[in-house]
This record gives C-alpha cells, structure tokens and sequence, in this order.
C-alpha cells in the first residue's frame, strides 16, 4: 500500500496515509533518519528516490493543509496560456491559519464544487475559478491570452468564466479586468482559431461593429461557404487592412441597404 501511494502521488506519502498502511510511528522515523524519506512539507514526505518536480511541490502543499492549488499553479497544470510557472498557490478555507513555507495561501469562505476539480491527481480550481483567480496576477494581455486559448479550445465558456466570477464577487482584485476581457466574448459560434479572437479584438477596439463569427455565405439559396468574420461597415469605409493581421484578406462582397459587407477570411 506504502508503493501505491508513491506510485499515485508523484512519490509522496502522509503520515496518516502511513500509519494506515501499517506503519508504525518508530518505522517512519527510521526512514526520515535513514533518509530514505525526506520531509517535502509538514505530514508529507517523500520517498528519496523520486525527484523534485513541480507537480510534487503542488501536491504536497495540498496534502498538507487540505487545500487545492489555485491561481497561477492551476493554471500551469490546466495548460492555460499567458501564465508561468512560479511560486506554489494554494487555496484553503477562511478562517483557517496556515503558514507554508515557499508556498503563497489564498483564502475562500466558500469553493463551490463547480469550482473545485483535480488536474493529473492534484487538486485545484476548476479553470473558471482559475481564469477569475489569475487575473489579479497577470497581465491583462497574459489574461486575453488564457481566456481566449481556452473558450477557443472549447475548454470553458465564457459564460462560465462570468459565473464563477459572480460567485467570487466581481470586485474582487483582478475583476475590473476579466470583465472587460470578456466584452469581446459576444454571443455566437465559437471561432475556430485564436487568431481569429486576436482580429475581433482589435475590431472592437478600433469602434467597429462588433463582427459576426463563422457567417454563412450563400450565393442565392447556392452554400458558398462559411467566412470565420463578417462585419458591416459604412458604404466604402472598409479600412480593415490596416487592422488585420497578416494572412488576413478583407473583400467587399456587395451592399446591405447603406451600409457594405466586408467579409473577412484566413489565408
């Protein structure tokens, strides 16, 4: 049971996982002294011949007080760009003392369960919360980045990203920018590429419409094709050259009343 254990959890073990597989406290002390285990935070250990790995760090800071990772550490587990590895981040009940050396505690007075998850065995936030929680720790460019990658990955909806911000509190540290992040996330299809949030983006924040995602392009009731933008502009003001990205075309197609269409594609 002692092998399972270091097998399961990237080499560690707690103390009371110890004594319920049999241990006795006089043959835990005798593997800390024969430095076969190594203390890896209070009540953990671990097993010396496993090395030190980030994901063993998170797990230890969770096994010891009972918490989840959080912040920027779930967001490296769960893949999220814009957000690096760095100091361990756990979260723990409010009320709670907890004084982990390296290791930054955040406190909740309540995780919703749809907040809560475990990434490859390691607690954490679920990545709405986490995407709400980085956002007080990275740049507001780093949380377009995570947000976008993720709704456009189909790994969360920016309608969940809004729900776990209200039960966070929406005043809450980084609040102000998951909002406005999440102003471009209009109703719609989800676009198929980053790139194409990237071109949206900078539409919107040159005061164009907003553009309709993956529109449909018929030639009469003939199916020409799906066009990943389309926005409607003033007749002859079709400037989207200048915001595009390269690899992006603008073409006007034709005229809606007096206004023209421009239709914008991906080469």
């Amino acid at each position: 049971m002692v092998a399972d254990h270091f097998r399961r959890q990237y080499g560690l073990i707690t103390r009371a996982q110890a004594f319920a597989a049999g241990l006795s406290r006089r043959q835990i002390d005798g593997c800390l002294k024969r430095r076969e285990w190594i203390i890896a935070a209070p009540r953990v250990y671990r097993i010396a011949s496993a090395p030190v790995t980030f994901e063993q760090r998170a797990l230890a800071a969770c096994l010891s007080w009972e918490a989840v990772t959080s912040h920027t550490t779930a967001g490296v587990l769960q893949g999220l760009d814009g957000v690096r590895v760095g100091r361990v981040h756990i979260t723990v009940a409010h009320g709670r003392r907890v004084a982990a050396r390296g290791v930054v505690v955040h406190y909740a007075r309540h995780l919703d369960r749809r907040d809560r998850t475990l990434v490859r065995g390691i607690p954490a936030t679920g990545l709405a919360r986490t995407l709400v929680d980085v956002a007080s720790r990275i740049t507001e460019a780093e949380l377009i980045e995570g947000v976008d990658g993720a709704v456009v990955g189909r790994d969360v909806s920016p309608d969940e990203v809004r729900a776990a911000l209200a039960r966070a509190g929406a005043r809450r540290a980084g609040g102000s920018a998951m909002q406005r992040v999440l102003e471009a996330w209009t109703p719609g299809p989800i676009p198929e590429s980053v790139a194409e949030m990237v071109l949206i983006r900078r539409i919107l924040g040159r005061g164009l419409p907003a553009p309709e995602r993956q529109f449909e392009v018929y030639d009469s009731d003939r199916f020409l094709g799906t066009a990943p933008l389309l926005v409607l502009l003033p007749d002859g003001t079709h400037e989207i050259r200048a915001v595009a990205p390269s690899g992006v075309m603008c073409t006007k197609l034709g005229l809606v009343g007096d206004r023209s269409v421009g239709a914008l594609r991906f080469e």
